[in-house]
């Protein structure tokens, strides 16, 4: 009683159901509380409300949807069949790993700054866990698509030493290696250095994507269908095509990258399309003595059966699938600047376009999607930063979540952002802090413009 009196009258903020119960032994009666969650009615500018996390959504039936079968929607079907949950997974094409990921093969590595500490959390984070993820399903499958060889990367002298001060990080983790032995020559630019990542290495997306679908077993329906519109009737997320409704769901998560605003749910989220070219080469002589990733302003894997891949070129404004010579000649003129010489137009047998979807911030769009007509109203005064003035917590479109604009680093941060998302889902711990939260989160971009307005 004393316990449950003293919170009840000193923790204005928490939701109590307090109830008499018959006590053991002896006849007596006890007062027994339950902490139902905390009142938000009394948020403060610096609280941050509008990055306040979506309420539990109430479901009968562990069963949710997934709009797109690349690896961002596949990494969501996982983590939550992992904690028991059917998934449907709904993509336009009859296969997995049709589009952004069907790259033929990316590259595992962190994403490192100097000035910007959350990304680094996020990165390393996301980078550890990828690692984990991969060991695993590579062990449950005899078919390899992992290969941990390492990634060698060359940056500016300065920007390696002041990662390793600000960081210390160990050399299991980064170390620097002498450029000649590990390249064969010097860099054009003197002040650059050749930095190898031991733990890193290169991933073939369409193999893992199907490990993925082999491990969720029969807890994964696959639907080949395209999403025309989607609406929220009775409680319930319906998927439509056309009239037709292929799916309902309490639960709905879209990763379907660069459509996410297609779908009729007056979303304004700022994801462009980046074109991507990759230059398959075939192994040489020379070039089979590369046994580890190397990567500047292009990446080159090592020779994987007998194929070297060489990419990745940017571009916003091209959107031809046929092979761009143009780039075809950046990728051979920025990797000469590493290894001079190692492969011209004859090495190329093949080659891959394919289309990213990223953010105007270049962060991964992450968590439950908010409802925009009450941040507008809610909030609409913050850009004159009213400290002492009291604000409602943020409301999202209830059961609705987002994993997308991964850009060329879906494959390393996927995996952790589909465990943000289905942590939220089951009410569970989150796995990052409340800083990389707000930092992913999808309302960022609506304060953003709030606050400049």
């Amino acid at each position: 009683y004393t316990a449950a009196g003293y919170v009840k009258r000193n923790l204005q903020k928490a939701d109590f159901n307090v109830k008499k119960v018959s006590g053991h032994g002896k006849k007596r009666e006890m007062l027994i509380a339950r902490f139902n969650g905390c009142v938000t009615t009394d948020r403060k500018y610096a609280d941050k409300p509008w990055f306040d996390l979506p309420d539990l959504s109430e479901v009968q039936v562990k069963k949710a949807t997934v709009i797109g079968a690349g690896i961002a929607g596949l990494s969501v079907a996982y983590s939550l069949v992992k904690r028991g949950w059917m998934v449907t997974v709904i993509d336009k094409h009859s296969d997995v790993a049709q589009e952004a990921s069907a790259n033929p093969a990316a590259i595992i590595y962190p994403r490192l700054s100097v000035n910007n500490d959350i990304d680094v959390e996020f990165y390393l984070a996301a980078y550890c866990y990828t690692l984990y993820v991969l060991q695993l399903l590579q062990s449950k499958t005899k078919e390899k698509f992992w290969f941990d060889d390492g990634l060698v990367q060359v940056i500016e002298e300065q920007r390696y030493t002041d990662l390793v001060e600000k960081f210390s990080f160990n050399k299991d983790f980064l170390t620097r290696e002498d450029i000649v032995s590990l390249l064969g020559q010097k860099c054009e630019a003197d002040n650059q250095v050749c930095v190898k990542y031991p733990s890193a290495g290169v991933v073939l997306p369409q193999l893992l994507c199907h490990a993925i679908t082999h491990e969720c077993g029969d807890n994964l329906q696959l639907i080949h269908a395209e999403i025309d519109e989607i609406k929220f009737i009775e409680g319930q997320w319906r998927c439509l095509t056309g009239d037709v409704s292929v799916n309902e769901t309490d639960v709905l998560i879209i990763a379907s990258g660069v459509d996410v605003n297609d779908f009729g749910l007056n979303l304004s989220l700022p994801v462009e399309q980046v074109r991507g070219q990759i230059a398959v080469l075939e192994k040489n002589l020379e070039s089979s003595q590369i046994n580890t990733a190397i990567n500047s302003d292009v990446y080159l894997t090592p020779a994987i059966n007998n194929k070297h891949y060489l990419g990745a070129t940017y571009s916003r404004d091209n959107h031809d699938v046929a092979m761009d010579k143009s780039d075809v000649e950046f990728l051979f003129k920025s990797f000469d600047k590493v290894r001079h010489n190692l492969f011209n137009d004859d090495s190329i047998i093949d080659y891959w376009v394919g289309f990213r979807a990223m953010s105007k911030d270049r962060v991964a769009i992450v968590g439950g999607l908010p409802d925009q007509n009450f941040f507008k109203s809610e909030y609409d005064d913050i850009n004159h930063g009213r400290k002492n003035k009291s604000y409602r917590a943020a409301s999202h479109l209830t059961g609705l979540y987002i994993s997308a604009a991964h850009g060329s680093r879906g494959f390393t941060n996927s995996f952790l952002c589909a465990e943000i998302i289905a942590a939220q889902i089951a009410g569970e711990p989150l796995s990052v802090s409340k800083p990389v939260l707000d930092y992913l989160n999808p309302s960022r971009f609506i304060i953003n413009d709030l606050k400049r307005s």
